[in-house]
């Protein structure tokens, strides 16, 4: 482990705090999940955790035995301190923990679990125009696609893209060219009298917000099709809209500067339905 002094923000340390070796701060080696609370009530809590769980399988992260109820009691704790605030958002983050230098993974896992509890109002969140950013690409082969991890560069520097472009998110095309997903949400668009979603198979993330909307389609018998989205079918699109678990079912309304047309009935409708979730 790193047992040297460190300078940390205008002092010097002879004994360094936690985070100066934890590899989730060192090397963005962990996962994170981002929970809307409504009164007190985390949203879907339970496919967020799972995803984590899934994750950490794959990325062989280990997770603490008494996962579940340190979440738990940790909620309770903050609500405590909070206060059951009409919208709040939950963040819960999972890393490695401290390690030796280096990539190599501590020979013993010490995991660290982190929960945090903010104010927090959806309406408030601009995210009305997007821009297509070519700069940064989707690999859909990135075995780290499926995953929602904490080393989240990437995503900062297309959104910044998209400020730069006068936009407030960013959508991101995959390196062969198709539409894949926005800079933290999912994108769905209505073609044609169909929603399509692109699948995941190019390298979206495996959305709670996503999954919830497709099951919601699929009950009302809507026409839904999982297929990458080209540039060319933005333009005629009669609807897009972004999925996540803190805004919920937002409308775009403006793409690259252009306006899209005002109404936006299915993304209201599946709001609505966001908005019902005990």
């Amino acid at each position: 482990m790193r047992n040297g002094p460190l300078w940390l923000n205008g002092d010097l340390h002879a004994q360094p705090p936690l985070l100066a070796s934890d590899r989730g701060f060192l090397l963005g080696d962990g996962l994170f999940e981002t929970v809307l609370v409504r009164y007190g009530a985390p949203v879907l809590l339970s496919e967020h955790l799972q995803r984590m769980r899934n994750s950490a399988l794959a990325l062989d992260f280990a997770i603490p035995g008494s996962f579940d109820e340190q979440i738990a009691e940790a909620l309770d704790a903050l609500r405590v301190a909070t206060g059951d605030s009409a919208s709040a958002a939950l963040r819960v983050t999972l890393t490695r923990g401290p390690g030796p230098r280096g990539l190599g993974l501590p020979e013993e896992a010490h995991p660290s679990l982190l929960v945090q509890l903010d104010s927090f109002d959806p309406t408030a969140a601009s995210v009305d125009s997007a821009a297509i950013i070519d700069t940064l690409r989707i690999d859909p082969l990135d075995p780290l696609a499926p995953h929602k991890t904490t080393s989240a560069l990437r995503w900062v520097a297309a959104r910044q893209a998209a400020r730069v472009a006068g936009a407030d998110v960013a959508l991101l095309r995959t390196i062969d060219g198709d539409i894949a997903e926005a800079d933290f949400a999912n994108l769905f668009a209505v073609i044609d009298g169909r929603v399509v979603t692109p699948p995941l198979e190019r390298g979206v993330l495996p959305g709670v917000t996503r999954a919830f909307v497709l099951q919601a389609l699929r009950d009302e018998e809507e026409l839904v099709e999982e297929r990458p989205i080209r540039s060319a079918e933005v333009d005629g699109a009669s609807e897009l809209f972004l999925t996540s678990s803190l805004i919920g079912v937002r409308a775009l309304r403006f793409v690259d500067g252009g306006p899209l047309p005002p109404a936006s009935p299915v993304a209201e409708s599946l709001a609505a339905a966001y908005a019902r979730i005990p």
